[in-house]
């Protein structure tokens, strides 16, 4: 072989390997490009899900938010109907106690608990003293034979009386308005 053709062929031989060469980057070049590009997609995906996420969370947030704000705001309502509520109903009690101290029901009433819990020996043993309301004490003549002395209270409660033993130094309130006060406590007690 002469040497013309030896560089001929090699010549061919080279450039066949640069061509095979050439083609082999850009094979690896378009590998690389994919995966970059996969890389790239995958990440901007992660991010735009991420985004996504964030501002349902936000969304959610909100809305819970605005869902407790709403039922305070309610609760708040309620309480302050319920509050307006208690307060009409007890002061229409109060006023229908204040009528029924007027009635003969009340004097009969009144007499029957006095001699209940201040009457009869034990009274007149341990010197009890019967307080009534100011405004009850023109029913005093018809309850000395409770066997407890009956005086004047320097308040007026309503309807109802007071016992005071000495002896215990201990008073009994059975005035209509510590009743009405416990039963307003009781009342309020109950949870919306």
């Amino acid at each position: 072989m002469k040497l013309d053709a030896k560089l001929a062929n090699f010549s061919k031989i080279v450039a066949q390997e640069a061509h095979e060469k050439r083609e082999q980057l850009i094979a690896e070049m378009k590998r690389e490009s994919e995966r970059i590009r996969g890389d790239t997609e995958r990440r901007a995906r992660e991010r735009a899900e991420a985004a996504v996420r964030k501002e349902a969370y936000n969304a959610e947030e909100r809305r819970s938010r605005k869902v407790l704000e709403a039922s305070v705001a309610a609760k708040k309502s309620m309480i302050e109907l319920r509050n307006s509520f208690i307060e009409k109903l007890f002061i229409n009690i109060e006023e229908r106690i204040k009528s029924y101290v007027s009635t003969k029901e009340y004097e009969e009433q009144l007499a029957a608990e006095i001699k209940k819990h201040a009457g009869g020996a034990v009274s007149a043993e341990r010197g009890c003293v019967v307080f009534l309301a100011p405004g009850d004490m023109r029913l005093a003549p018809g309850l000395s034979e409770c066997g407890a002395e009956i005086k004047v209270a320097k308040e007026n409660f309503l309807g109802g009386f007071k016992i005071y033993w000495p002896g215990k130094n201990a008073i009994e309130d059975y005035s209509f308005k510590t009743r009405l006060e416990d039963e307003r406590k009781n009342f309020s007690m109950f949870k919306i």
